[in-house]
C-alpha cells in the first residue's frame, strides 16, 4: 500500500514538479538524499472483520512526510499532497481505495536542521474476504 501511495505522489503534477519521483521514499529517507524528498509510512492497520467472515475492509494509518530546507517548501509539499490525497478514491490493482486526511503537524529536525511536515492519513481498502471462520 505504501508503494501505491507514492505512485499516486508521483503521477500528480503539483507534487512531482516540487519533489522529484526519485526523491519519494518508502518508510525513511533514504542515506545522502537530497532535499526536498518525501517520505510515505504505514504506522498500523485495522481490521473490519466480522462474527462469521474474515475482514473485507482495512482501515490504515499512514503518515506523508515532506521534508525540505525550509518551513514554507516544507508544507507547500504537504499541501500539494493533502490536495492529491484527501478524497481520493480510486481501485488500484484490483483493490478499492479511499483516502481521508487526517491531521497534521510541523518540526524540525534538529541535527541537521530540516524541516519536516507530517500529514496523517486514513486509508480504506476493500478486498476480498478470505472466508468464514471456523
Amino acid at each position: 500500500m505504501i508503494g501505491e501511495i507514492i505512485d499516486i505522489l508521483q503521477a500528480d503534477l503539483g507534487v512531482s514538479t516540487l519533489v522529484s519521483a526519485d526523491n519519494m521514499f518508502p518508510i525513511q529517507r533514504k542515506q545522502g538524499s537530497g532535499l526536498p524528498c518525501i517520505v510515505v509510512d504505514l504506522l498500523d492497520i485495522r481490521t473490519s472483520e466480522t462474527k462469521h467472515l474474515s475482514s473485507d475492509l482495512d482501515f490504515a494509518t499512514v503518515q506523508v512526510i515532506a521534508y525540505a530546507k525550509d518551513p514554507r517548501n516544507s508544507y507547500l509539499i504537504a499541501n500539494n499532497a493533502r490536495t492529491e490525497l484527501d478524497k481520493y478514491e480510486n481501485v488500484i490493482g484490483g483493490q478499492a481505495f479511499e483516502i481521508r486526511f487526517e491531521d497534521i503537524e510541523t518540526g524540525i529536525v534538529e541535527d541537521d536542521e530540516t524541516f519536516v511536515t507530517i500529514t496523517e492519513y486514513t486509508v480504506i481498502m476493500t478486498r476480498e474476504s478470505s472466508g468464514g471462520h471456523t
